[in-house]
C-alpha cells in the first residue's frame, strides 16, 4: 500500500477560494498552456494573457472590494501565480510582478481617500498597455 494513501489531504482553502483556484487552473490549462511554447519562442510580451487576466478579474485579487478588487487577498494571488506557473513561467511571472508589487502599496498606512484615489478601477486598469 502506498504510504501516501493513508495521509489525509488537508486543503485550507474556503469554498470560495477553491472556486477561484479552479477557475485559474482551468484558464491555465485551456488558454495559457496552449500558448506557452509560442510565448517562449517568440520572446514577445503576451498581451493576450494580460487581457485574459483582466477579463476574469485576476488583477483584482489582492484589492478590497471597496477599491474595485475581489477582496480575496494575498493568498489567492499566490495560488493564482502557482497555477499559472505550472503551465507557463512567463505568464505566472506577469501575475507575480503585477500583483505582488501592489501588495506593499496596500499595506502602507494612509488616508482612505488617498488609497481610493490610487486604486480607481484597479481591475480595469491593471495591466493596461502603455503607449510608447
Amino acid at each position: 500500500m502506498d504510504c501516501f494513501a493513508r495521509v489525509a489531504v488537508h486543503d485550507p482553502l474556503t469554498d470560495e477560494q477553491r472556486e477561484i483556484r479552479d477557475l485559474v487552473r482551468t484558464l491555465a490549462r485551456e488558454r495559457v498552456a496552449p500558448r506557452a511554447a509560442e510565448i517562449d519562442k517568440k520572446a514577445e510580451f503576451p498581451w493576450d494573457m494580460v487581457e485574459l487576466f483582466r477579463e476574469h478579474d485576476l488583477f483584482g485579487l489582492p484589492f478590497e472590494e471597496q477599491y474595485g478588487g475581489t477582496g480575496t487577498g494575498a493568498l489567492m494571488v499566490l495560488v493564482a501565480i502557482e497555477e499559472l506557473s505550472k503551465v507557463c513561467a512567463t505568464t505566472g511571472l506577469i501575475m507575480a510582478v503585477q500583483e505582488l508589487g501592489s501588495l506593499g502599496h496596500q499595506a502602507r498606512p494612509g488616508r482612505t481617500s488617498r488609497r481610493s484615489a490610487s486604486c480607481p478601477g484597479s481591475r480595469a486598469e491593471s495591466g493596461s498597455r502603455r503607449t510608447r
